[in-house]
């Protein structure tokens, strides 16, 4: 709630055309506000005049009283010269309003109409929430203090100087802010939010040691939280304080208080409630944390379009609503003091900061949000209590030390340590919602382009789950990141969502540029200054780093004593002689410079290293002692160039990364290669550093080895750039390693580098592992050009006789189970059958392997007779050699390739076989592991187990979670489409379903097809909307007539238009087909398409026909992981209604009821209470018609509930026939 115009009284009639709308504002800077466009004033006094004038607004003012709030009763000689040419300031300041400042026959009238002023409508808040209190409407009270609250921005009367009046003005601000937190405390004790405040009261009190009614407050909520002695002690403390420092008793008000506590007085009860409202008063105000506040140095400018929608985010976080802002940009484009403006404007609002940063070089897991969680949890530790300690202890500890080691009854979960992830990400949000309910929080997550992927896949998983008033704000330099980065990928991926913002920020323009250089220099002149911001905003491209830092250098060039004349002559002299930096290179240049030539190499080698560097490998390259470079460095950390790392003894860091990058391009090309060359070997062979060092630097030796581009060292950087993939891998970053990887293959294709190598690698043998290696690497990260590269690979293995990476290479190159769904991928089996033949005899994990895959990609049309040949014996070796990984392999592919006589009873021991190898706990490969999970997912639907599917389903999105691959975020979105689906939500699972269809096609994934019927058909019908793409699903099946499944939608859909004729003769030519392809998943929900409308329009002999199908699969619910489409027993039902076979159609209905209530299955559940109903009505034996009409009544009830129109209007349909 906020205090409208007409809520605010009428002030004094004012003989002025008020045509602009204006604000005032003194609770923080004095500005003011003309028809919405800030204006600006740059000196003290002018400030100090309009903030005098605000607050005694509509009544005249003498130049003498000015004079007396100005300078305390020693004006200057000047004094009333210079108010005149304050005034005149400002009017030119408000432009169209500057009537509003008007010349009156004594002075000067600021004419401000109601509403306009902050300080005014914070004291009607104050005001309005008193009677609100008064009358027992707390929450409205509540509401009321809050928005008087929102008014403070910072320090009342900021930028007016140090004038006379300002003490005492100040002060009675900072009391209407006091007692607005005073009035919200007291609204929240009586929304009884007692708990919540005592921690906050606590502080208040202390801060204000003599106010009585603090110290009451306190003390009430102490009792009502059942902490009667504390109560009391609270009243101890209070009466001490005000004898030592006061010499003065408690008032009686206090006295009656203790006695009430005492008595266990009825008046200190929570009165009861007439509502169940539940505000969020602003109960305190931490400071914001120290790294923003230090930024906070200087006037955020050009920033309009950005502030705006700062200022949307937070009321939407005011509102209760949850925020996510990431803000993009160079280094130096001022995003940390962007975020530091929208956390200190969010602060002023009544919400709280936290802070964390991810490091370039530690790259230490979801190291940005520990430090977030632990500060928080530090402040919020009576919230935690309520919310569960225990549950969030276990979660959260290895964050977060101070919370203690887990609970001892922790329980185990599946998944290991990828389900402990899934539920710490969870608990982060609990968390953060929980904290976020007392009070507003704001996440800072500052340099998200060095966050390894754990950190930003809990990003994107608290960005889509919070609930609460948290506004997230990320920090990333795009210019350090490409579209391989997790970070870009988590970016893109919350593009689409309705409360996040990503904003790029670019370069100021030449008013940005403008205001940028007036703030530095406050008194130079108007003219002199366009010019200047001009060109400075074409030298800088507007970088706002770079400005300032061009012009705090040409400060700093000036002799102590200059006046400033000479620095606004020196100032228009660089600008006129084109004098002025092309770039902060020469700034940077120009400081280091001064501290000597010893220090400026040092400096220029060290910056080959990056922006982080330690002592003793920068003595090494230097060649020289490690005093003599430590002397140096502390020159540099004396002129403030670099910075000490804390808490890491002989680390430094440049402070900026511009001036790490101006050192480096300082070097020439044949310097840097030298030195990078000398970097890598120095951090290879460090003698003091431990292997887990070197490995968890890989990337950066690499990173040297390949700047070096030295022939002579090939072979050290080949395996450079392979160990460094390998831990970019390990680190679940496959776009990194294949880019590594790339960059290695072009070297060995180098006619000069391979020359250079000479007899120190074996190129071609190196060659063709690095492109398998580099294949699969693009096939983790979801590349459509894996498929190509492995075939590459392949042929090239196979030239040189290379067996193992040619059979490496065939076994990489699929994504799923298979490469395509109903067709044969001709170059896939033959990659396949020509690895086998390599092999010869070799009876071997990898023949089984390459058996179990052949049998997959062979499962269509005519192959499958031979498909169950190569099934049977892969899964016959797998077994004889006992390898767990390549039985579990087989088995995955196998589910695919199933025989199509037993399909139940086979599949069914298939699953138990690769549930057990779950529970064993191996370590299998990631891939491998969710193609297990997706396998038994599947069974889970055929067996309708729904613990089954619970338990594989949680699996698979700790899978997600903990491992940002292409192939693990499908199966999870997958998983979702999946569950969306059983739960009938129409509107969920079209969304998720669309989310799923773009990620499938986007990696090229076989089963983008299937995904895109669900979306089209499935969702769509939940909803009652299958008309809408009637015409494009018999597109599908015109363009598609091989695939049986889309004949079958398009008949259904067909149908439910009620073209009965045209569902005759698509159910003719399906019949002639023989209805199916085989026996598989898909077939069986094409099945199910099918019997609907045959069962609709009574055709006999397909219902027949169809009954005979799909019989054997009764007691399992049809599916695949990408869309369910009902119980088996449902189908079966309507077809022997259809066929008059009543009692066999109640039998059928009665299992489909029961997979439905084991599912909470809404819709199915409606669907079958409606067709059991039609099967009782036709029937019409003795009470079958009422129980109809209660199974139907149901029905009609769920479905509204649930949002099924269709299935509600069949219902109804059938009440009107039977009444």
């Amino acid at each position: 709630m906020t205090v409208s115009e007409t809520a605010l009284p009428s002030g004094p009639d004012v003989d002025v055309p008020l045509d602009q709308a204006c604000g005032w504002r003194v609770l923080g800077e004095v500005a003011v506000e003309v028809g919405g466009t800030a204006g600006t004033l740059t000196g003290q006094r002018q400030r100090a005049v309009l903030a005098y004038l605000i607050l005694h607004a509509n009544t005249s003012i003498t130049v003498d009283e000015l004079s007396e709030a100005l300078w305390a009763g020693d004006p200057p000689m000047t004094a009333r010269n210079s108010i005149q040419r304050f005034i005149a300031d400002i009017r030119r300041r408000l432009g169209p309003a500057a009537h509003r400042l008007q010349t009156t026959s004594s002075g000067y009238r600021l004419a401000v109409h109601e509403g306009e002023s902050d300080v005014d409508r914070a004291r009607v808040s104050m005001e309005l929430g008193r009677d609100r209190l008064v009358t027992g409407d707390a929450t409205a009270a509540s509401a009321y203090f809050q928005s008087g609250l929102s008014e403070f921005r910072g320090q009342p009367l900021a930028g007016v100087g140090d004038v006379w009046f300002r003490g005492t003005s100040a002060t009675e601000l900072e009391e209407l802010r006091r007692s607005l937190r005073e009035a919200s405390f007291e609204a929240g004790l009586a929304l009884g939010l007692h708990h919540r405040l005592m921690e906050v009261l606590h502080r208040f009190a202390n801060d204000n040691p003599h106010r009585e009614s603090a110290w009451a407050l306190l003390m009430v909520a102490l009792y009502r939280s059942g902490r009667q002695h504390d109560a009391l002690e609270a009243a101890k403390t209070l009466r001490r304080r005000l004898l030592e420092d006061l010499g003065i008793d408690p008032s009686p008000t206090i006295t009656d208080l203790i006695h009430q506590i005492l008595n266990h007085a009825r008046d200190l009860q929570l009165a009861p409630r007439p509502d169940g409202d539940d505000p969020r008063p602003v109960v305190w105000r931490a400071p914001l944390p120290s790294q923003l506040v230090r930024v906070l140095t200087s006037e955020v400018v050009g920033r309009d379009d950005e502030l705006r929608l700062a200022s949307d985010a937070i009321d939407e976080l005011v509102r209760g609503n949850p925020r996510v802002t990431l803000i993009c940009g160079e280094p130096g484009i001022g995003k940390t003091r962007l975020a530091a403006e929208f956390a200190q404007r969010a602060d002023q609002r009544g919400a709280i900061t936290y802070y964390g940063r991810s490091d370039e070089d530690t790259a230490v897991p979801l190291g940005a949000w520990a430090e977030v969680l632990t500060d928080l949890i530090a402040a919020n530790r009576s919230v935690i209590d309520e919310l569960g300690v225990a549950t969030i202890a276990d979660d959260l500890h290895e964050l977060v030390p101070e919370l203690g080691g887990p609970s001892s009854g922790a329980p185990a979960t599946l998944g290991g340590s990828e389900t402990r992830r899934a539920s710490l990400f969870r608990s982060v949000v609990q968390l953060l919602d929980g904290v976020a309910a007392t009070q507003p929080i704001v996440l800072v997550l500052d340099d998200l382009q060095w966050a390894e992927a754990s950190t930003t896949q809990l990003l994107r998983h608290v960005a889509r789950n919070l609930r609460g008033p948290v506004w997230l704000i990320g920090l990333l330099r795009d210019t350090d990141v490409d579209e391989r980065h997790p970070v870009s990928d988590v970016v893109a991926s919350l593009r689409a969502e309705p409360h996040v913002d990503v904003l790029g920020l670019g370069g100021l323009d030449d008013d940005g540029t403008a205001a940028l250089v007036r703030s530095l220099l406050p008194d130079i002149d108007t003219d002199e200054l366009v010019g200047f911001a001009s060109h400075l905003t074409r030298e800088t491209s507007g970088n706002p780093f770079f400005a300032s830092e061009i012009v705090r250098d040409l400060i700093e060039a000036v002799p102590d004593g200059d006046p400033g004349a000479a620095l606004r002559l020196r100032l228009r002299s660089a600008v006129g002689e084109a004098a002025l930096p092309d770039s902060v290179r020469q700034v940077v240049r120009q400081r280091v410079g001064r501290l000597g030539d010893s220090v400026t190499r040092t400096l220029r080698t060290a910056s080959v290293f990056g922006r982080h560097f330690d002592l003793r490998a920068l003595a090494a390259v230097c060649r020289h002692d490690e005093s003599t470079v430590l002397a140096d460095l502390e020159a540099a950390l004396d002129a403030a160039l670099v910075s000490e790392a804390p808490g890491s003894p002989d680390r430094f860091s440049f402070v900026h990364d511009l001036v790490h990058h101006s050192l480096y391009h300082d070097l020439s090309e044949s310097r840097r290669r030298r030195l990078h060359a000398r970097c890598a070997l120095a951090l290879r062979d460090r003698d003091r550093s431990p292997v887990d060092d070197r490995t968890s630097r890989a990337g950066e030796i690499a990173g040297h080895f390949i700047a070096a581009d030295d022939p002579a060292l090939a072979a050290e950087t080949i395996e450079a750039i392979r160990v460094a993939a390998s831990e970019a891998a390990r680190r679940h970053d496959p776009d990194e390693a294949a880019t590594l990887l790339t960059r290695a293959v072009a070297l060995l294709e180098s006619d000069e580098f391979v020359d250079g190598a000479g007899e120190t690698l074996d190129v071609p043998r190196t060659r063709v592992r690095l492109l398998v290696e580099r294949g699969t690497y693009l096939r983790n990260a979801g590349h459509r050009d894996f498929r190509t590269a492995l075939l590459a690979a392949g042929r090239a293995a196979e030239e040189i006789g290379d067996v193992d990476a040619q059979v490496d290479a065939a076994l990489a190159n699929t994504r799923g189970l298979q490469t395509n769904i109903w067709e044969i991928d001709d170059d896939r089996i033959e990659q396949l059958e020509s690895a086998i033949a390599a092999l010869g005899n070799e009876q071997s994990t990898r023949r089984a392997n390459l058996l179990a895959s052949l049998a997959s990609e062979k499962w269509h049309d005519d192959h499958r007779a031979e498909s169950a040949v190569y099934r049977a014996d892969s899964i016959a070796l797998a077994r004889q050699l006992g390898d767990p990984e390549t039985l579990a392999n087989v088995l995955t592919r196998a589910s695919r390739a199933r025989n199509s006589v037993a399909p139940a009873e086979e599949h069914r021991r298939l699953s138990i076989e690769m549930q057990r190898l779950v529970e064993l706990g191996h370590d299998f490969d990631p891939y491998l592991m969710v193609n297990l999970l997706r396998a038994i997912q599947n069974q889970s639907l055929r067996d309708a187990d729904p613990e089954l599917l619970a338990s594989t389903t949680a699996a698979i999105h700790a899978y997600g979670e903990e491992r940002p691959l292409a192939k693990c975020q499908r199966a999870a979105i997958l998983s979702d489409v999946l569950l969306t689906g059983l739960r009938g939500d129409g509107d969920e699972y079209l969304r998720l379903s669309q989310r799923a269809a773009a990620l499938l096609a986007g990696m090229a994934d076989p089963e983008a097809t299937i995904t895109q019927e669900a979306h089209l058909f499935y969702g769509l019908f939940l909803l009652g909307r299958t008309h809408e793409v009637l015409d494009q699903a018999i597109r599908l099946a015109d363009e598609r007539p091989h695939i049986d499944l889309y004949q079958a939608v398009a008949a259904h859909g067909v149908f439910l238009a009620g073209d009965h004729d045209d569902v005759r003769r698509r159910i003719d030519a399906g019949m002639a087909r023989g209805f199916s392809l085989g026996v598989d998943d898909y077939t069986v929900q094409a099945l199910q398409h099918w019997a609907d409308p045959a069962a609709g329009v009574r055709h006999v002999e397909a219902c027949r026909e169809l009954y005979v199908l799909l019989s054997p699969h009764s007691g399992r619910l049809s599916g695949h992981v990408i869309h369910v489409t009902q119980p088996i027993d449902l189908s079966l039902g309507r077809l022997c209604h259809a066929l008059g076979r009543t009692s066999a159609a109640l039998a059928h209905l009665d299992v489909s009821a029961d997979i439905a209530r084991r599912f909470d299955a809404r819709w199915m559940a409606e669907q079958t209470d409606v067709s059991r109903a039609r099967v009782l009505i036709d029937r019409a034996a003795d009470g079958d018609l009422d129980t109809a009409r209660s199974l139907l009544g149901d029905a009609v009830e769920q479905a509204r509930a649930n949002h099924h129109p269709a299935v509600e209007a069949d219902a109804r349909a059938l009440l009107e026939q039977i009444d």
